[in-house]
């Protein structure tokens, strides 16, 4: 059941397309009703192995697979964990730390400063600067640094709480707990940690209010920005916080979402919010034009500066990802739309250009076009990994972020990574891309 699932949810193409040149259906389904059995299937996964259950790639409703981290590119502030500041060309492995033998890690994220650990005990660590306590380790001197994993403090959680996802915008990170409370660690100027309170810090994970959210809801998902946070509820209502507009949860308004249309995924870039419903339609809020007058930040159309409400972005999309100041969307598993800035060719459209808007990603660096399984729009790159076990990148690759050798700056469209210096026993399981820096998950094959 759950692989059949995959295979059609990766080829199909909904009906009512609104577009005329998406790909063949792959089996005769209805797209919603297709989605909406990933989500459930997804969702059962996630209450009976919570542990590493993040956003559905195709591949894998529920990743709790094990891995090694390995580190390419920029290490500020010794955020690598490798016990040094030293930027890295080649692929290093992070160090234990304080991570136990007995514990594995589950999921990693990065933002400019901090990496942060998650262990399938429901641990996090965390390396870098604590620059507004985002270590979470009870320190207010924000001069501190951790070089190598170190534990983080349970803060406000309950002795039976255990943490099942973690997310982060620039200078905050959010936990999600087993128990559905979510708590907040880092800089709070505008609100975004939810707490009820701004122009604050927390140096140990605090309790987000509740806000708008009604009782009988749980947050399921979480995207983080720079100043705002977004939560989706298992029932498929949207919550923000954060923007100096509100520091408890607020219900954000539909817009153009038909009331019969349920939301299913959420992402942040660092002006606006992206979602996708049930139905695959894409929609997005926020500045969608930076002060250069480059458009398509948030997917929306040249002389579209700023959107208030959500609005229609386009339909037959299966997965989205957002990076800083640019979007992904993929129609099926080789066939993909990006949006937004190119300044260092993250688009992946293998050409230079200001900004793009609903374009074709280039695919033709890829000798066979394999299934991609994880999509990923980082800060100034993108990376595609395959089912054959390869990543592709595109964007800047300053410091070798991108692993394409030290004589290339940018890479237009998605180029195989050099995994020459890789272990040769392994498989690449998850793909992070950071502020100029790759972070590969490896798992023994």
């Amino acid at each position: 059941m759950r692989a059949l699932l995959i295979v059609c949810v990766i080829f199909v193409t909904p009906a009512h397309a609104k577009t005329n040149d998406m790909t063949g259906t792959a089996c005769e389904m209805d797209y919603r009703a297709m989605l909406a059995q990933y989500e459930r299937i997804m969702t059962d996964w996630c209450l009976q192995y919570p542990y590493g259950c993040d956003k559905a790639y195709p591949s894998s409703p529920v990743n709790r697979q094990t891995f090694e981290v390995y580190v390419i590119g920029s290490n500020a502030y010794g955020k690598f964990g490798i016990n040094s500041t030293a930027h890295q060309s080649t692929f290093t492995v992070m160090q234990k730390g304080d991570v136990p033998d007995s514990e594995g890690i589950i999921r990693v994220i990065e933002s400019q400063n901090n990496i942060w650990l998650l262990s399938d005990q429901g641990n996090v660590y965390s390396t870098g600067s604590n620059y507004a306590g985002l270590l979470g380790i009870n320190d207010t001197d924000s001069m501190v640094e951790k070089w190598l994993p170190t534990l983080m403090h349970r803060g406000e959680m309950s002795e039976t709480e255990n943490i099942v996802n973690i997310y982060c915008g620039e200078n905050h990170m959010m936990l999600l707990t087993n128990e559905h409370n979510v708590y907040g660690v880092g800089e709070n100027f505008y609100g975004q940690l939810g707490t009820g309170s701004m122009y604050d810090e927390k140096y140990i994970p605090t309790l987000m209010l509740r806000g708008e959210i009604p009782d009988d809801e749980a947050v399921t998902r979480i995207c983080a920005s720079d100043n705002h946070n977004v939560y989706l509820t298992n029932a498929s209502n949207v919550y923000v916080t954060g923007s100096g507009q509100s520091s408890s949860p607020t219900s954000m308004n539909r817009g153009d979402i038909p009331d019969d249309e349920m939301i299913v995924d959420i992402e942040c870039t660092l002006t606006g919010t992206v979602l996708r419903t049930d139905t695959g339609a894409v929609y997005s809020m926020g500045r969608n034009a930076d002060s250069s007058g480059r458009y398509g930040l948030i997917g929306l159309p040249d002389g579209v500066d700023t959107a208030d409400a959500l609005t229609f972005v386009r339909d037959g999309i299966f997965n989205i990802s957002a990076g800083d100041r640019h979007i992904l969307m993929a129609v099926n598993s080789s066939h993909v739309y990006a949006s937004g800035l190119n300044a260092d060719g993250e688009l992946g459209v293998g050409k230079s250009g200001r900004y793009f808007i609903n374009e074709p990603v280039n695919f033709d660096n890829m000798s066979n076009v394999y299934a991609i399984v994880q999509m990923v729009a980082g800060k100034t790159s993108s990376a595609f990994r395959t089912q054959s076990g390869n990543v592709y990148v595109s964007g800047s690759n300053s410091n070798n972020a991108l692993a394409q050798g030290s004589t290339v700056d940018r890479v237009y469209k998605p180029t195989i990574m050099s995994t020459d210096t890789l272990p040769t026993n392994s498989t690449i399981v998850d793909v992070h891309m950071g502020y100029h820096c790759t972070l590969l998950g490896l798992a023994s094959k």
